[in-house]
């Protein structure tokens, strides 16, 4: 038997407004853009948003993680605009747990295109490929206690509430703060009672 599963991750998944794929050579100009018209936004909530990263940089963590996709050992997804063509944030599927098969899904948005709707398109999107594909048998979100938005993007999705870590780990921007992780999470069975409404709730859900 082979000490890892072969799992049949897609390259791209597309929605109806949105072109989710794997990242690939040549993409760390798109995502340095992207990166730096976002960073103030981003850096209360992300280890990774903290220094001010060169194009070079990004390239070489594109390429990295195109390795990762390939090799099975993280699922990182560009997000692009299929009106505009344009790398509008970030997404994947993480492992958390290789048996049970557990994923936690993180996402960004870069600055201007919030409030579309753009990030529960992604993660229904990637929960389905997580339970239709992959049979996933959890799939986690956390936001930060204090970050409304991603909070929201959980609940408006019906994400079952875990509960709240306490003092989980100090905030990003401001080490000597410790915040509070709330965790969400769906179930194979809660994601077959869901969606058919996921769908139904249109584009902007």
């Amino acid at each position: 038997m082979p000490d890892r599963l072969i799992l049949n991750m897609p390259d791209v998944i597309e929605t109806p407004r949105l072109i989710l794929r794997t990242p690939r050579p040549r993409d760390g100009l798109l995502l340095n853009s992207a990166y730096h018209e976002s960073r103030s936004r981003l850096e209360r909530w992300f280890l990774w948003a903290q220094r001010n990263m060169a194009v070079e940089e990004h390239e070489i963590l594109m390429r990295q993680k195109h390795a990762d996709y390939i090799s099975q050992d993280d699922f990182m997804l560009i997000i692009t605009e299929r009106k505009s063509n344009t790398l509008i944030g970030g997404s994947g599927l993480h492992f958390r747990k290789r048996d049970p098969l557990i994923f936690e899904i993180g996402y960004w948005l870069r600055t201007g295109f919030e409030g579309n709707g753009y990030v529960s398109e992604t993660v229904r999107a990637i929960v389905r490929v997580g339970f239709e594909m992959l049979k996933a048998e959890k799939i986690m979100l956390r936001a930060d206690s204090e970050n409304d938005r991603s909070k929201a993007v959980a609940e408006r999705n019906r994400f079952t509430f875990d509960g709240i870590m306490r003092h989980f780990e100090p905030q990003h921007n401001n080490p000597e703060k410790m915040i509070d992780m709330c965790f969400y999470s769906l179930l194979p069975d809660e994601y077959e009672s869901l969606k058919k409404d996921w769908w139904d709730m249109g584009e902007k859900a």
